[in-house]
C-alpha cells in the first residue's frame, strides 16, 4: 500500500494533468483464485478501498458508509478502480449521500484498459489508464444524474473504451471455407477464453473446441452473454456442453446490449449486468433479456426501485425471467425499496425463483423498521429506518 504521503502527491498530480500516472501500489493481486464466498458485508469507512477483494472476481460487497462523510479520491465512472474510496463512488453514482451516508451493493470485476473521469452528484472523479483490479455498482449510477465528461481532448476516452489488444496468448483465427475458428495458443487454458478481442464483427460466426474436464469462469447473461464472459462456461449454461466432456461450440458476435439477466442454468450461476458495449450467443436470433409480456418492465435480479422513489402511490408492473439468481431483501412486505425486487416478490409468494413471472409494486414512503424473515425460500433481512419502500402485490 501506498504511504498517505505518497497517494497526495500522486493526487495533486492527478489534478494538475488528467494524463498524470499514479505510483502503482506496491501490493499486486494474489495469485489465488477466486473464494468461495459469493457475497460479504463491508461497514466501511470515506477513505476505505476494497482492494482485499481483488482475488474475488464476482464477489458482490454490500457496502455501509455512515453519515457526515468527507469525499475521497476516485478513478473512474460506472467502473472504478478498486483503490478508490468506495464510499464517495457510492456517492459519485447517487446511492448515498454525504449528509446520510447509506447502504448500496458493489459487484468486483477484473481490472480495465481505462477508467473515464466524469462529474456528477457534485463529485469530480479522476481519469487513469490500464489498472488491475475493478468494480462496478449494481443498478449503475441514479437515473437522472448529470454527467460532465472532464478532461475532453486530453486522451482520455468520453465512451467505452475499444477492445484491449490481444494478449500474447490470445488465439489465431483460422478461416476455412468461410467457417472460422479459434486455435488457442499451445498451453493456454482454454476454458478462460472470451470473446472480447472479436469484438466488431457482429453476426459472425466462429467454432471453438472447449476440451473435457474444464473448470468454470465468470460469465454475465443468459442466452446472450455479455463478451468478456467465458465461451466455455457460457455453453456449459446454454445446455451445449458439460465441464466434464467438453465439446465443440458455435458462438455468433452481437451488438451491446443495455440488459444482461443472471440466471441459474445446468449447475451454472450466470451474473447480471447492465450497459455492455459486446455480447455473444449460441443462437444468432437469441432475444437476451426474454419474452416480457406487453405492460412490463424487464428486470434482472439485481435490480431494485429507488430510481422509483419520487413516484409513491403508484403501481408498476414488472418481469422476471425464471431461474434466477436471488439477491439481497431487506423487509417483509414492505421492503427497502434497495431490495432486489424479484428476490422480493419471490419472497412475498408473487413469483418463483424457477418460473419467474409477472408481478406489482407499489411504491411507498420509507419506514422506521424493516422486519427480516424466511418466507418461500428466501431469507430476508432486517435494517432500521431508510427513505424508501416498495409493497409486492399478488
Amino acid at each position: 500500500m501506498l504511504s498517505p504521503r505518497l497517494r497526495r502527491a500522486a493526487l495533486v498530480l492527478a489534478l494538475l494533468t488528467a494524463c498524470s500516472r499514479r505510483p502503482r501500489p506496491g501490493a499486486t493481486a494474489p495469485d489465488a483464485g477466486p473464494s468461495a464466498i459469493s457475497e460479504t458485508s463491508l461497514v466501511a469507512s470515506w477513505s476505505d478501498s476494497v482492494q482485499r477483494y481483488r482475488a474475488n472476481p464476482g464477489l458482490r460487497v454490500v457496502v455501509q458508509c455512515p453519515s457526515n462523510g468527507s469525499p475521497h479520491p476516485v478513478w473512474g465512472s460506472d467502473v472504478y478502480t478498486d483503490d478508490s474510496a468506495v464510499c464517495t463512488a457510492g456517492l459519485h453514482a447517487g446511492r448515498i449521500t454525504r449528509e446520510q451516508g447509506g447502504r448500496f451493493v458493489i459487484r468486483i470485476v477484473p481490472g480495465q484498459p481505462a477508467y473515464l473521469a466524469t462529474r456528477r452528484n457534485g463529485v469530480s472523479t479522476l481519469a487513469y489508464a490500464a489498472y488491475p483490479g475493478s468494480f462496478v455498482i449494481e443498478g449503475g449510477p441514479l437515473p437522472g444524474l448529470t454527467t460532465e465528461a472532464l478532461n475532453r481532448g486530453a486522451g482520455v476516452h468520453e465512451s467505452p473504451p475499444p477492445p484491449p489488444p490481444p494478449p500474447p496468448d490470445a488465439p489465431r483465427v483460422l478461416t476455412l471455407n468461410g467457417r472460422s475458428t479459434l486455435v488457442p495458443a499451445p498451453g493456454s487454458n482454454v476454458w478462460s477464453l472470451t470473446a472480447t478481442g472479436l469484438r466488431g464483427q457482429i453476426g459472425h460466426a466462429f467454432v471453438l473446441v472447449c476440451p473435457a474436464r474444464g473448470s468454470a469462469a465468470s460469465i454475465w447473461g443468459s442466452d446472450v452473454y455479455t463478451d468478456d464472459s467465458s465461451l466455455c462456461t457460457a455453453a456449459v449454461h446454454a445446455g451445449h456442453i458439460t465441464f466434464a466432456e467438453g465439446g465443440r461450440i458455435t458462438f455468433y458476435l452481437r451488438p451491446g446490449m443495455p440488459l444482461y439477466p443472471g440466471t441459474l442454468r445446468n449447475g451454472v450461476g450466470s451474473q447480471d449486468y447492465r450497459g455492455f458495449p459486446g455480447s455473444f450467443s449460441f443462437d444468432p436470433n437469441a432475444r437476451g433479456y426474454g419474452d416480457a409480456p406487453p405492460g412490463t418492465t424487464p428486470l434482472t435480479w439485481s435490480d431494485h426501485a429507488i430510481s422509483y422513489r419520487a413516484r409513491a402511490g403508484q403501481t408498476l408492473r414488472f418481469y422476471c425471467a425464471g431461474q434466477g439468481v436471488p439477491g439481497v431483501v431487506w423487509g417483509s412486505n414492505p421492503y427497502t425499496d434497495d431490495s432486489a425486487l424479484c428476490t422480493a416478490a419471490v419472497h412475498a409468494g408473487a413469483i418463483t425463483l424457477v418460473r419467474g413471472g409477472v408481478f406489482s409494486v407499489r411504491v411507498e414512503a420509507g419506514r422506521g423498521r424493516y422486519d427480516a424473515s424466511v418466507r418461500n425460500g428466501v431469507t430476508s433481512r432486517d435494517y432500521a429506518s431508510f427513505a424508501g419502500s416498495i409493497r409486492v402485490l399478488r
